[in-house]
This record gives C-alpha cells, structure tokens and sequence, in this order.
C-alpha cells in the first residue's frame, strides 16, 4: 500500500473510531454522573514509515491528513446536580471523586447512586463497596445522615467519612469497563475540603447531545472527504498505469 493510501486509511479509521464515541456518548447521556469521552489526535508517523524515516514523512502526513492516531481522554467537567431526595443518592459539588473497592483495585467514581448490601455496606452501582477513610462503611439500624465534609451518621452517631480522591498530579483517568469507573494513571490523592457531598442528589451526565451532532456531522464530512479523495487517487493511477502500458 502506498503512503498516501496507507495515510487516508489511518484518517478514516480515526473517523470510524470518533463516530463509535459519539454513540458512546449519545447512549449514555441519561447515565448518573457519566463523563463523555473524547478522541484526541496525535502524530504516530513512525508507525506508517518506520521510525529512521518518521521525521521525513511527517510533513507529507500532517498536510495530506493531520495526526493519524486518536487516543481517548475523559472530559472531567462536572455535570449538574439533580435532587432526589433519596438519602442514598450523593453527589460530589466540586472537584474529587468516590472511591470504590474492586476486584481490578481502588478505582474512582462520580456516581453516587449507591445502596446498601445484604450486609448493610455502602456500595456503588457496581456493586462494589464505596471507602471510607476507614474503610468499607456499614449502615445498619437508621436512614444515615451525610453531611457536607463527608460525614456519614446514624442516630447522630458518627459511623464513617466518605474518602473523596482524584488523580495524582500529571496523573489522568482511564476508564474501566462501560460504566463510571476510572482508574488513575500514577496513584491518587486525598482532596482538599473545598470538595463538598451532597445528600439527596446526584449528578448528571456533561454530554450535550447538540454538541454530540455537531461533532457527528464534521465527522461524517470528513470521512466522505477522504473517500473521495481515495476514489480520485485510485483513478489517477489507473490512469497512470494505462497510459505508462501504452508507452
């Protein structure tokens, strides 16, 4: 495959790719606290011309196509809170987030839509306890109380303090299956008390279904671009090659 194909065919993978996140994020927009994600282009020259030559063929790559290679980052903005009355439902005002005990590790969550297992522990959507500072926190005998700093009481009795967490610095978040879980590339850390928990709400999803379809048309133009693009090369060449044949 020539270099140009080679180029126009990465460009195209990457609008396939962009289009699947859109749907991602169109089916998730009613999800609690759900954070779209976003492909993000960068240069990968020397996977198309070898590394000795990437310098030489980074020109030709970013005129014909711009990056070729799309990773995917979460967009951290927070969604808006929504009240529910439900003493269970819980919502971070600020940054930071819950932390949750799995089988992959500690992993972070913006979901607070939690309930209490057959053992009475404070568990996330997954399924998987919610920490403490201390621990695991167990909720049994009374409707808890869950003040602004984290604070989780029963019958005015402190029973646990909601540990809120977020990447270490230079650290990003990974997504961890289809749901709200993250982990964090290189640890994470406590937050400060500028974090607040609110009882009785939860957040929403930050997709703006507008935004969703505008990034879906530009995609979908620029993928057609290039497939006529591929169909004015290909003639070309046929072209080229008949022509050299009657030489």
């Amino acid at each position: 495959m020539s270099v140009v194909m080679s180029i126009l065919a990465a460009s195209m993978r990457n609008d396939v790719d962009q289009m699947r996140l859109v749907a991602q994020n169109m089916a998730s927009a009613d999800v609690v606290a759900y954070r779209q994600h976003i492909g993000v282009a960068r240069p990968d020259f020397a996977s198309l011309f070898g590394q000795e030559n990437a310098a030489a063929g980074a020109a030709s790559a970013l005129a014909a196509t711009g990056a070729v290679h799309m990773d995917v980052a979460i967009d951290s903005r927070p969604g808006t809170l929504r009240q529910t009355g439900e003493p269970l439902d819980v919502a971070i005002q600020g940054d930071g987030y819950f932390v949750v005990s799995t089988a992959q590790g500690q992993l972070l969550t913006r979901r607070g839509d939690f309930h209490l297992d057959s053992s009475g522990t404070l568990s996330a959507f997954s399924g998987d306890p919610v920490l403490g500072t201390q621990g695991e926190i167990r909720i049994k005998g009374g409707t808890p109380r869950i003040e602004a700093d984290g604070s989780v009481l029963v019958g005015g009795q402190v029973i646990g303090h909601l540990e809120i967490a977020e990447p270490a610095p230079g650290g990003a978040l990974q997504p961890v299956g289809d749901g709200g879980l993250f982990a964090a590339s290189g640890g994470q850390v406590s937050v400060d008390a500028g974090a607040q928990v609110r009882q009785g709400f939860l957040e929403t999803s930050n997709v703006s279904p507008v935004n969703q379809m505008m990034t879906l048309l530009q995609t979908t133009h620029h993928f057609e671009a290039d497939q006529r693009f591929v169909r004015a090369y290909d003639q070309m060449l046929d072209q080229a090659i008949n022509d050299l044949g009657k030489v």
